[in-house]
């Protein structure tokens, strides 16, 4: 089973250094996207801002 297919059954949390680094965009540049409702805005949970997998891969898929 490859990586994708276990993240894809799993449906895995993101941190922020994840999401940059799959959607090939720092921190500012997410944040300002979501801004703009350009970038799914994930959750907050405590402090931190977490991202499904798949949503993220839906994004880096579509743009």
């Amino acid at each position: 089973m490859t990586s994708q297919a276990i993240y894809e059954k799993t449906d895995r949390l993101l941190r922020l250094p994840e999401v940059e680094h799959i959607a090939g965009l720092r921190k500012t540049t997410l944040y300002q996207l979501i801004k703009e409702g350009g970038f799914p805005p994930g959750f907050r949970v405590g402090r931190s801002r977490l991202w499904r997998w798949s949503v993220v891969q839906q994004w880096v898929q579509s743009h």
